[in-house]
């Protein structure tokens, strides 16, 4: 039977069915541990695996570190809890068992340095291991693993046994230690699972599985264990004795404890929504300090970043994160031919899988919602590659023509597809929210206040900037970041030679946000928006903005930095502290101010 849009509006069913699929394309999936199995089938089902990063990142991360790199809504989460999904069903293959570590839920004191940090990520990395060994557990037992568990000890029963309940005994420390130091470092599982509701299902998980390996060893009782951890917290909490256990190097040990009692290899962990540590001071720095010191077999680490939203520190990309995924480079769409047509197809696939899982029995596609690839072909450009953006676009998209069909339709031939104007109204919207974010800061408005006249001036959507030390200083500022944060200016590509021989130096290439200029280049035609490799090659290499100016300008009238009033040389006045209180010039030698 075939379906028409117009149609499909007045079916109740349909419209919750589509209401949730497109609703989902926005979701952070957000997931709490304990439903992550079901929630991970549902990701797997709408997938699209483009330049094979699912594969790739499951076969690196058990035997290498590394990083992913993408904007919000690229699809980092994803990635990481598909692939530990993968690592841990194929546990009894690979021998690594994959932890998964959302760093927003870290909750950190005020007062921090580096060995309180420590101290609270310890807690918190026992507390993350332990409850995810749990549902692994639950799964090694509902898929009745009995023989391929057993294969991990080289079928001998009693070693499976003793090593399970030698296992508990090392968790039931780790959550004495977390008892113990919740009560000095108030709320560090705020937004968690309960850590005893997490270990009551594994020891109970646990006794299951040994007693259908051996009933007679199925001797272990949860209020028993419970006990333990108790008398085992009031012991360690005797002359503070648990900050031994919060030690980098002893955390170490008690982890290749835990893996060699369940004669695994290793474990991978992935560090996902670094970026949320940010604007925490040092927080980063005291993050990639730790994971220093532990980083190396057996212990991995993959850490999901978002550009210029601070960095790895001590971490060297290429040596301790010898891997790079970068999701923001796979979707560009005016980068060539070949990669038109690969966003093109994606956005294609991306509508159809969600249509297909979740109103299947229709038995339609893309095409029900687009009469015209024109009109998708809007949406892709306007998301600059940005699953997120499309899927709030596309929903929008649909709001208005179910409203458009359910109410008085107005005069004239009727839409039976998602409309021109209905895309249009969708991407200034997309536009809108984006600019919300950041209107109320005085200086990221005015740094985009000058990359609009910039752009307008040249008539054109993207521009260039030099890859030199004082340029990257500039882009990595607060400005920048927030610009790039928030989807607004995007990283196009990179080490482009310029137009004019006589500049040396290599060119990256930016471009504004199509959603957020939409008016000034689809209405008031104050520039065009690029969407050809032959644009950038003729035109935008010439296009070569300077930001140190502006950057300068603004931190200037925020008092952050000061112009030299005897050379007219700029000094930060926060990193050249001395310099200024002094009111010595360190280029001419004169006076500040």
């Amino acid at each position: 039977m075939s379906y028409e849009l117009k149609e499909l509006v007045f079916d109740e069913g349909f419209v919750e069915k589509i209401n949730i699929a497109f609703a989902d394309l926005r979701a952070d999936y957000e997931l709490e541990l304990d439903e992550s199995k079901e929630q991970i089938e549902k990701l797997k089902a709408v997938h699209i695996d483009i330049g094979n990063n699912l594969s790739n990142l499951v076969s690196y991360s058990i035997v290498s570190s590394g990083k992913i790199s993408g904007l919000r809504g690229t699809g980092k989460t994803h990635l990481f809890l598909m692939a530990r999904n993968q690592i841990n069903n194929e546990i009894f293959d690979k021998k690594v068992f994959a932890v998964y570590l959302n760093v927003k839920r870290v909750h950190l004191p005020k007062e921090c340095d580096q060995e309180i940090f420590n101290r609270v990520f310890s807690m918190y990395l026992y507390d993350e291991v332990a409850k995810q060994l749990g549902l692994l557990f639950r799964d090694i037992y509902g898929n009745n693993a009995k023989d391929k568990i057993l294969s991990l000890f080289k079928k001998d029963e009693r070693k499976l046994c003793s090593s399970i309940k030698k296992a508990l005994q090392q968790v039931a420390l780790f959550q004495a230690i977390i008892k113990s130091g919740s009560k000095e470092y108030l709320n560090l599982d705020k937004g968690q699972i309960s850590s005893e509701d997490m270990f009551r299902e594994l020891v109970e998980q646990s006794v299951k599985i040994i007693a259908s390996v051996n009933p007679n060893e199925a001797k272990i009782s949860v209020e028993d264990m419970l006990k333990e951890i108790e008398e085992t917290s009031e012991k360690i909490q005797k002359d503070n004795a648990y900050l031994a256990y919060l030690n980098i190097n002893d955390v170490r040990d008690q982890l290749v404890g835990l893996i060699k009692t369940l004669n695994l290899i290793g474990i991978t962990f992935y560090v996902d929504e670094w970026e949320k540590l940010y604007n925490i001071p040092e927080a980063q720095k005291y993050l990639a300090t730790y994971i220093d010191k532990i980083i190396d077999d057996p212990f991995y680490f993959w850490i999901g970043m978002v550009p210029y939203r601070g960095s790895v520190h001590c971490l060297d990309v290429g040596a301790d994160l010898q891997h790079v995924i970068n999701l923001d480079e796979q979707l560009i769409y005016e980068k060539s031919s070949y990669s038109r047509d690969i966003c093109i197809n994606y956005f294609k696939k991306f509508i159809d899988k969600r249509l297909n899982m979740y109103a299947h029995e229709y038995g339609i596609n893309y095409k029900l919602l687009f009469n015209e690839d024109k009109k998708l072909e809007q949406l892709v450009l306007a998301s600059m590659g940005n699953s997120r953006d499309f899927g709030t676009m596309l929903l929008s998209c649909w709001s208005s023509f179910k409203e458009y069909r359910t109410n008085a339709l107005a005069q004239g031939r009727p839409f039976k597809y998602i409309s021109y104007e209905m895309i249009k109204e969708s991407i200034k919207e997309d536009g809108k929210i984006k600019l919300s974010n950041v209107e109320n800061d005085d200086g990221v408005m005015r740094l985009w206040g000058d990359l609009n006249r910039y752009c307008t001036e040249k008539k054109s959507s993207h521009f260039a900037i030099k890859e030199i030390s004082e340029t990257a200083e500039q882009i990595n500022s607060h400005y920048f970041s927030e610009l790039i944060y928030h989807r607004l200016l995007h990283f196009r590509m990179g080490h482009i030679a310029a137009k004019d021989p006589n500049i040396l130096e290599k060119l990256s290439i930016y471009a504004l946000s199509y959603s957020g200029t939409y008016d000034a280049h689809d209405i008031d035609k104050k520039f065009t928006y690029v969407i050809t490799p032959e644009a950038i090659h003729d035109r935008v290499r010439r296009y070569i903005y300077d930001p140190v100016e502006i950057i300068n300008s603004i931190k200037i009238s925020e008092g952050n930095t000061i112009k030299c009033k005897t050379c007219g040389g700029i000094i930060d006045t926060i990193k050249m502290k001395v310099t200024f209180d002094k009111n010595f010039c360190p280029y001419c030698g004169g006076k500040l101010y």
